[in-house]
């Protein structure tokens, strides 16, 4: 590294014990006085700047091309701005500087090698530091040597541009440390599965499951397979091994008591002709990705119950790449080679299929409160987190991407969603781990930790034990040299926030960088597009800070939007003094009825009543038909919707959600599917409009398509999925109105007429008629989520709500 700013020795950084002057009556003031009086003031000024502020840009001095395009391969702009340097000086531009760039890099270059004529490629960054400059000069009247000398009047705060060539970029801080800390050694190991909270490790070896106690490395049991082990995986409750055998019986399900008889034995059409990837639902069975084949095999739960049930097969584009399945099990992700992510639902035989643009290699699926999310590494040696909607069969970006620096093979990420580990080659061939920090990618773009090498040859599978704070990674050694071949064991630590006093702070390079040019050669022009700010760096003052604090705390679940991962719980705190009782909560909901009781003693025997009139010609009359207790009689009502009952959605998160999802309402109990219409079913949006000049507005119906579908709820949840979107008529227990992605914000006023949408259940109505019931559908406020389910025990009636998409006001 090279640089044209060198430390003149004009002003001090960190001011050694300071003492001020004392003042009395007849005190002779001599220079050195006055020197330390200002000594006194500055070096309390610096002090608390550097170490209660720290050091960086505080507000400007942005770096732009010059607006001569003519001028742009020799100078820029930066415009005005304020930066504290690491001694605490205040550097002040108050004015536009046009900065000679090409010519600061001239003189840098020549600072370092000389006449050597200069070449590129460069990272060039253009640095600030503070100077002091002498000024005003005046007759020194009394200097002892000199009678005619003069000396400056003034001190005046300055600055000085320069230029950096090659520096090293600072390593941007990771969430965890890794350590190599030992190896399982398995001569020709290939693929590995880990079972953390079993402490189980399986390693497939040529034809031999081996088992290995994942605390210890002890070996546990050795398997003799039918075939070539392809790879192996483990069921989320550890209680099943899956094992995939390069034979047409290509997935054999063992017991990890018994290994010894398969439970199962699942036979594909023919024998796997290369790679095949497993994986495990939560929800019990497992799915085979033949990669030769592009076809994507899924066996349900029974297959781990003994049973050998038909496999759902769904073909996918040609070179798959990787294979994860959700964490709430509802759909599996495939990656192919054409850049493309295929989608397959739970018990589909087809998929949906997005383009990413990138070819992934590696998924690893990513904690994430109200929403399904991977983290994607891709062969451009890129990570990139993406949102999956199952109900709408999109997979989207999501967040920053992050730089993973070495090709990727694998990746796995933390229980708790904030960072990752990537398995990788370099451009030599040696394998990597590195830390990526996932959280962080939410903000902005982030760069891969310090590389950790792993074993010979490229890596295989990693996977993270959050049990025992390990990485494992499997590494496949020399070609032709099995023995060389392992899984390597790695420690983490993991970095944790805190506002602990540290270090005093120490000042190295004085230099503040402004910009970053990466690979800049002679005669290139600096433009608004190779002026990067890589390596700025902000130092926020504390009214920012206090804004930024006052802003988390208004909307707890982050940033606006919809919850984030919960963090890991912390240690519980002393127990605090007993507060006043609180006001009386609101009642809750109603339970549902009791058993009845035993029956009760009968009571006292009540006075005879009246004696009626006799009948016709003195006989008893007619015996009428029995009466009809109103509140006996269940009707249907509205338990569920997709959005807050009379409320807001204005989080962008919380836009997207129901943009995407559109309307729905749940019932109490399955609806008969032909009273579900555009006539009894009806969403409005409010327009503007104007009555001779007075403002007002207008209600206009919006064309939607209006489908009864099936959606798991409970009674005041906020529906976030359709779970069946085409279920059996009998098992309608919903409506779904699906919005335009674009939908405009405004307020929305959802209507469903009572009158005409029936129950399937047949039931005495109020009127002591024998029929099909219409929806309970009046609503006494307050909002549903307090006062469910809807309904005043008369059948028909209208159900209103309405809510405000984006900022809109009532």
């Amino acid at each position: 590294m090279t640089s044209t700013l060198e430390h003149t020795g004009c002003d001090e950084c960190g001011s050694p014990q300071l003492a001020r002057n004392t003042w009395f009556t007849g005190k002779l003031l001599t220079e050195r006085d006055l020197t330390d009086e200002q000594r006194y003031l500055l070096g309390k000024i610096g002090r608390h700047n550097s170490y209660l502020h720290g050091s960086g840009i505080v507000c400007g001095l942005d770096v732009a091309e010059h607006p001569n395009p003519a001028c742009r391969t020799e100078s820029v702009i930066v415009h005005p701005g304020l930066a504290i340097d690491c001694c605490g000086h205040e550097i002040l531009l108050t004015h536009d500087e046009v900065v000679p760039l090409a010519a600061l890099i001239e003189q840098a270059w020549a600072a370092g090698h000389g006449t050597d004529p200069l070449t590129g490629p460069h990272r060039v960054q253009l640095c600030l530091a503070y100077r002091e400059c002498l000024t005003e000069d005046v007759e020194a009247l009394l200097d002892p040597c000199d009678d005619t000398a003069c000396r400056p009047n003034r001190i005046l705060d300055s600055y000085a541009f320069g230029v950096m060539l090659d520096a090293p970029l600072p390593a941007p801080p990771q969430p965890a440390a890794l350590t190599w800390g030992s190896t399982v050694a398995v001569a020709g190991a290939s693929r590995f599965a880990l079972d953390a909270a079993g402490d189980r490790l399986y390693v497939l070896t040529g034809s031999t499951l081996m088992t290995f106690a994942a605390s210890t490395g002890a070996v546990l049991g050795a398997l003799t397979l039918p075939a070539a082990g392809l790879d192996v995986a483990v069921s989320r409750t550890g209680d099943r091994v899956y094992v995939a055998v390069a034979a047409k019986d290509a997935v054999l399900v063992l017991d990890p008591a018994a290994p010894g008889t398969p439970v199962s034995t699942l036979s594909l059409p023919g024998a796997p002709g290369g790679a095949v990837r497993l994986a495990a639902p939560g929800i019990g069975g497992v799915l085979a990705l033949d990669v030769a084949g592009a076809t994507l095999y899924a066996w349900d739960a029974s297959a781990d119950t003994g049973a050998a049930p038909a496999a759902s097969v769904v073909t996918v584009s040609a070179d798959p790449r990787a294979l994860a399945v959700l964490a709430d099990s509802s759909a599996a992700v495939v990656t192919c080679g054409d850049g493309s992510a295929h989608l397959v639902k739970a018990g589909a035989s087809t998929a949906t299929v997005v383009a990413l643009g990138h070819d992934v290699v590696g998924l690893a699926v990513v904690a994430a409160a109200g929403e399904q999310r991977v983290l994607g590494v891709a062969a451009d040696a890129s990570a990139q987190q993406y949102v999956v909607d199952v109900i709408a069969g999109t997979v989207t970006a999501t967040g920053s991407a992050g730089s993973l620096v070495d090709v990727p093979v694998a990746v796995a990420v933390s229980g708790d969603g904030a960072w990752a580990v990537v398995a990788g080659t370099d451009a030599g061939g040696q394998g990597t781990v590195r830390v990526l920090d996932v959280a962080g990618l939410n903000s902005g773009p982030r760069v891969a930790g310090a590389s950790t090498p792993v074993g010979v040859g490229a890596p295989t599978t990693i996977a993270l034990d959050g049990v025992r704070s390990k990485v494992l990674v499997g590494y496949a050694g020399t070609t032709g040299k099995p023995e060389t071949a392992g899984v390597a064991v790695l420690d983490f630590d993991v970095f944790a926030c805190s506002l602990n006093p540290g270090a005093c702070p120490g000042c190295g390079d004085e230099c503040l960088v402004l910009a970053t040019i990466e690979d800049w050669n002679p005669g290139d022009a600096f433009t608004d597009a190779t002026l990067t700010g890589g390596g700025r760096v902000f130092l926020p003052s504390v009214a920012q800070l206090a804004e930024t604090v006052r802003c988390l705390l208004a909307r707890p679940s982050g940033g606006g939007g919809e919850a984030g991962p919960a963090g890991p719980t912390g240690p519980a705190g002393p127990a605090g003094p007993k507060g006043d009782p609180g006001a009386p909560g609101e009642a809750g909901l109603t339970g549902d009825t009791g058993d009845a009781g035993p029956k009760g003693d009968p009571g006292p025997k009540g006075d005879p009543g009246p004696k009626g009139d006799p009948g016709q010609n003195g006989d008893p009359g007619p015996k009428g038909d029995p009466g009809t207790d109103l509140l006996a009689v269940k009707l249907p009502k509205v338990v569920a919707l997709s959005w807050p009952h009379r409320g807001g959605v204005r989080t962008a998160s919380a836009m997207k959600r129901l943009r995407t999802l559109g309307i729905v309402v749940v019932f109490s109990e399955p609806m008969d599917p032909t009273t579900l219409d555009a006539m009894s079913c009806a969403v409005y949006v409010r327009q503007d409009d104007d009555v001779r000049g007075q403002p007002g507005y207008r209600w206009t119906g919006l064309r939607l398509d209006v489908k009864p579908v099936f959606v798991d709820a409970s009674c005041g949840d906020l529906v976030r999925e359709v779970t069946k979107p085409d279920p059996a008529p009998g098992d309608v227990n919903a409506v779904w109105l699906p919005l335009n992605p674009e939908s405009p914000p405004g307020v929305y006023r959802v209507i469903l007429d009572g009158n005409t949408i029936l129950s399937q259940r047949t039931d005495r109505r109020l009127d002591g008629s024998d029929g099909q019931l219409a929806l309970d559908g009046n609503h006494l406020g307050p909002g549903l989520t307090k006062r469910c389910p809807t309904g005043d025990l008369i059948e028909g009636g209208t159900f209103e709500s309405w809510f405000i998409l984006g900022e809109e006001k009532l």
